[in-house]
């Protein structure tokens, strides 16, 4: 898990979110995917600025969960995405929230592809 802060408004956050292409926006960081969240939108919404801010969840601040993907692709994605939202006149092409699928197959090695669970071990056996 990595924390970090980006420009103290919700708007570029989303934005960057929105740039993303092969790191998901998820408010649950829990699987083998790299998957990251904007805090202030999700888990502290209800919560007023204030009372956010009294916690240390500032409105720039986004929390990453690294999963198997090449580190190289991971950061390539995170830079291209600062780059495009910190450029003149940025416009995300999709709302924030609403991931469209990479067309660029993320890099997994030998060795994390022999550590993945089969299709058949996913399953639970109550679905059938």
């Amino acid at each position: 898990m990595v924390s970090f802060e980006l420009e103290e408004d919700t708007d570029y956050v989303h934005r960057f979110l929105g740039h993303l292409k092969l790191v998901r926006i998820g408010p649950s960081l829990g699987g083998p995917e790299s998957l990251i969240t904007h805090p202030a939108s999700i888990s502290y919404y209800r919560c007023t600025r204030d009372e956010r801010l009294k916690l240390g969840i500032k409105d720039g601040l986004v929390r990453l969960a690294v999963g198997i993907e090449d580190t190289r692709d991971i950061i390539q994605d995170i830079e291209q995405a600062l780059t495009r939202v910190s450029g003149p006149k940025s416009r995300s092409h999709r709302a924030y929230g609403k991931q469209a699928r990479s067309t660029r197959r993320p890099t997994v090695s030998r060795d994390q592809r022999r550590r993945l669970p089969s299709d058949a071990q996913r399953m639970d056996p109550r679905e059938g």
